[in-house]
């Protein structure tokens, strides 16, 4: 692993193939095994939920840090719990309304 001087532990590049071993930076999945490298490489290269992995390169090798993962994770949790979140009862009425305005019942 390459080491490249920074202000703190968080901010510490590591090699997308480290993550893979560290559970403390991604906790084990289904059945206790690890995250897979290629699902750490589709989350910087396409993105989850609309999020995509904070990634550099150094030489060929991605690097990533314990913050840009934790960005990454919350951005993907707020994108889904956002999607999961009832609508309110105004745009629930408005759809409503315009279905009706469709249909000329109103």
């Amino acid at each position: 692993m390459v080491r490249i001087p920074v202000r703190k532990a968080e901010d510490e590049l590591v090699s997308l193939r480290e993550v893979t071993k560290r559970t403390d930076l991604v906790p084990k999945r289904r059945r206790g095994s690890r995250v897979n490298y290629a699902t750490l490489w589709r989350w910087a290269a396409v993105g989850s939920a609309g999020a995509r992995l904070h990634v550099v390169y150094v030489g060929s090798t991605p690097y990533t840090s314990a913050r840009w993962l934790r960005e990454f994770f919350d951005a993907v949790a707020a994108a889904r719990l956002g999607r999961l979140q009832p609508q309110s009862d105004d745009a629930v009425t408005t759809a409503a309304e315009r279905r009706l305005h469709q249909v000329g019942a109103m």
